[in-house]
């Protein structure tokens, strides 16, 4: 008798805790995401988390003619380029542009050189001394 008066006041302690509405919260769209019934970030937890949204990651570009290599590096709100001259060598900056750079590739023009250029938007070629 014990144990099924235990099992009742099991089974109704748990339906009263699944029949408890859960609070409507509203919908909000920020850019493309649609939040339905979803609860707003406490700012202090934004906070918190700030740090590990701002790693940077490296995007391997194209290869130089002196086996260095090209990467992409974002700085900012733009990536910039960047020489490594060997596996694990410090990386150089090549460019300082404000626009982010969306490919780098040895110029075939300048053979001899270590000049690059890059592709800043549909049409915009800069070259660039990977020197």
């Amino acid at each position: 008798m014990t144990m099924r008066a235990l099992l009742l006041g099991t089974a109704l302690a748990f339906a009263g805790v699944t029949a408890a509405p859960a609070a409507d919260l509203p919908r909000r769209e920020v850019g493309q995401l649609v939040f339905d019934n979803v609860p707003v970030t406490p700012p202090a937890l934004q906070a918190a988390i700030a740090p590990y949204y701002n790693a940077r990651s490296a995007v391997f570009e194209d290869w130089l003619p002196d086996g260095s290599i090209l990467i992409a590096t974002r700085f900012g709100d733009t990536n910039q380029i960047h020489r490594v001259a060997a596996p694990g060598a410090a990386r150089t900056q090549l460019t300082f542009f404000k626009e982010p750079i969306n490919v780098a590739r040895p110029s075939l023009a300048r053979t001899g050189s270590s000049t690059c250029e890059t592709t800043a938007g549909p049409s915009t070629t800069r070259p660039m001394s990977a020197a």
